[in-house]
């Protein structure tokens, strides 16, 4: 330590020397209240690229030295990185700073200063940008106290974009150290409240400039827009900031959904070895034997595509953290060829429904979806908003606690109102689709009963399908043939003045239900329709119908075609739908053969997927509709 600080100090000396050289005219204030010992978190705003060497001149009057938080790319740079470490200062990954914070607290906490520049990167515009919390938290946990300190006149050194000013230029650069505390109650809060300071403190600076030197020269890239000058106003440089956080928050929850997917994937291999599926599917009705070989190998094609995909596609428009999803990406490409070279040796013959199909389906749905957030994909596979959006109410809306999730909600609304019509979908009457509608406060448009009733949104009858009295006799017997525990009971219609059968629902025993479905299909192939619904029973329809024609005739009453329409499926009975639309989207809980028919998958119902389709895309057309700055 002691050795590191005195190579530290001889630096230090080194920058003195060269700010002598420069000629930089040094106005200095509140110098004393930088404490000679204990802990501090320093606060500085930040311009340019000197204030690393500016920031530590006050505590070096003062016999302290400055350990900064900065971007880890320097400490990869050659030479460079060494001194850093060497100066002991604290590599901070922009994209997930944990270490980097807690680091910092441990210094702090030992009675170091930690020097923070909380606007996160250079401010263009030269006034005081939204602060990150950060350095409240630090000094919080630490118990130390906040010691502002601002500065002008670095960007005339060299900016962000700017030409280097190394030389003698005699420039005038002003520090103010501003009153120390010490924060309590609410980071945001307290941050705020900092903010107030520095900019109340940098405003002063400016007013002492003016007194020095006289008014700041107009149109000057260093003279803040509110001057007359050329730097871009806070408002513009606030929204590419914006834009930067955002990208960061991306590769940070693609890094660790990539990271969850590797791990998903290593369980699976871990209870394939241990026989995990074995021990529970041997139970389970194996398939025809003579097509077990072409299941096991189109379940793998279809995995290792997906993933091929995702591998391929995970970087692209990547720059910031491109090298950390790469890693991540490695280890989910290295777990997934191990768990290849698992199936292909275990001898492993698929089960319909059984454990390890059900793993390998959601393996794929997982690394579809990954691949359906990627920036380029939100914007490549739409052209603007859709003239219609088809949500399945059990499968894409209700959680698991019977509500829609406000986010879901939220994005609908604000699709509507940019134009977008909706349908909703469900396996119910239409008092369940008056519920949905309600909730969500928008007109819609009903198809109930998977698309044996078609309503426009003042509840009016557009289609209605009915089994006549041959069939529902035919359904009846069929029904009773297929043993006790199979119980029917009928949805009515109101058909001129008589009510008609229109759905019949079945109870089914879930070892029974693919017997069943088997025997009804070969016994009303010209009367019904079955369906399996998400309740895991079956539905009977009159033959012809389906919930891709109920769609359909929804559209049609709107004058949109099924190619203009997002469709969002969870069930068998959204397969006709996401067929016919011209963008499917599956829940990441659909079945395989419902993901298969899907060009994208987002998140299931509880974690709101289909706000999180609507909003990037909804973004993304905004984002285009704004005038350039």
């Amino acid at each position: 330590m002691f050795l590191k600080d005195m190579v530290y100090r001889g630096i230090i000396r080194v920058a003195r020397a060269v700010i002598a050289v420069q000629g930089l005219q040094m106005h200095v204030e509140g110098r004393d209240r930088i404490p000679r010992k204990g802990g501090a978190v320093l606060v500085m705003n930040h311009s340019g690229y000197m204030d690393f060497i500016l920031g530590g001149y006050v505590p070096h009057l003062r016999g302290r030295l400055v350990r900064y938080m900065t971007k880890s790319t320097i400490f990869e740079k050659p030479g460079v990185g060494a001194l850093m470490r060497i100066m002991e200062h604290i590599p901070v990954d922009r994209i997930d700073g944990a270490a980097s914070f807690e680091e910092a607290v441990r210094k702090a906490s030992a009675g170091q200063i930690v020097g923070i520049f909380p606007e996160a990167t250079i401010s263009r515009s030269f006034e005081i940008k939204n602060l990150r919390t950060g350095a409240v938290r630090i000094a919080q946990e630490a118990g130390v106290p906040v010691i502002p300190l601002v500065s002008f006149g670095s960007q005339r050194l060299w900016t962000k974009g700017g030409k280097r000013n190394l030389g003698r230029s005699r420039t005038p650069i002003y520090l103010s150290v501003l009153e120390p505390w010490e924060p309590e109650g609410s980071p945001e809060e307290n941050t705020e409240v900092l903010r107030g300071q520095m900019q109340a403190g940098l405003e002063n600076l400016w007013e002492q400039y003016q007194r020095d030197y006289g008014e700041f020269p107009a149109n000057e890239f260093w003279v803040p827009a509110r001057f007359g000058g050329g730097a871009p106003s806070p408002e513009v440089t606030q929204r590419e900031d914006s834009a930067v956080e955002k990208e960061r928050y991306r590769i940070r929850k693609l890094s660790e959904d990539l990271t969850g997917l590797s791990e998903k994937i290593r369980e699976v291999s871990r209870n394939l070895v241990a026989g995990a599926y074995e021990a529970y599917d041997s139970a389970q009705e194996k398939l025809a034997q003579d097509s077990g070989g072409e299941d096991r190998t189109a379940m793998m094609v279809w995995l290792k595509n997906n993933m091929d995909e995702l591998a391929a596609e995970v970087s692209q428009g990547a720059k910031e953290g491109r090298d950390r999803i790469a890693t991540s990406m490695e280890q989910a490409k290295n777990s997934a060829a191990m768990l290849y070279s698992q199936l292909a040796s275990s001898g492993w013959e698929r089960y319909e429904g059984s454990r390890l199909d059900e793993a390998l389906t959601r393996l794929a749905a997982q690394s579809k979806q990954i691949v359906s957030k990627l920036p380029h994909r939100v914007t490549s596979q739409f052209s603007g908003i859709p003239a219609a959006i088809v949500c399945n109410i059990e499968g894409s809306l209700l959680g698991t606690d019977g509500t829609i999730d406000e986010r879901d909600a939220q994005a609908l609304r604000r699709a509507a109102g940019e134009g977008a019509s909706i349908v909703l979908t469900t396996e119910f009457g239409p008092d369940e689709w008056r519920r949905a509608a309600a909730a969500l406060d928008l007109p819609t448009v009903g198809v109930c009963y998977d698309g044996a009733v078609v309503l426009d949104a003042e509840g009016e009858v557009l289609s209605q399908s009915f089994f006549d009295p041959e069939g529902t006799r035919a359904v009846e017997n069929a029904v009773a043939e297929a043993g006790q525990g199979v119980s029917l009971e009928w949805r009515t219609g109101l058909n001129g003045e008589e009510y008609h059968n229109m759905v019949g629902v079945l109870k089914v025993a879930e070892a029974d239900l693919k017997k069943t479905a088997s025997h009804l299909r070969k016994e009303l192939k010209e009367v019904a329709e079955i369906v399996p619904t998400l309740g895991r029973g079956l539905h009977l329809l009159p033959a012809g119908t389906n919930k891709g024609l109920g769609v359909f005739r929804a559209l049609d009453s709107l004058h949109i075609t099924p190619a203009q329409a997002v469709a969002f499926g969870a069930s068998f009975s959204d397969i006709p739908v996401l067929e016919a639309v011209g963008k499917a989207v599956a829940m990441a809980d659909a079945p395989s053969e419902v993901l298969k028919k899907a060009a994208s998958a987002t998140s299931i119902s509880d974690e709101a997927g289909v706000a999180e389709v609507l909003h990037p895309l909804l973004d993304a057309v905004a984002q285009e509709a704004e005038p350039e700055a």
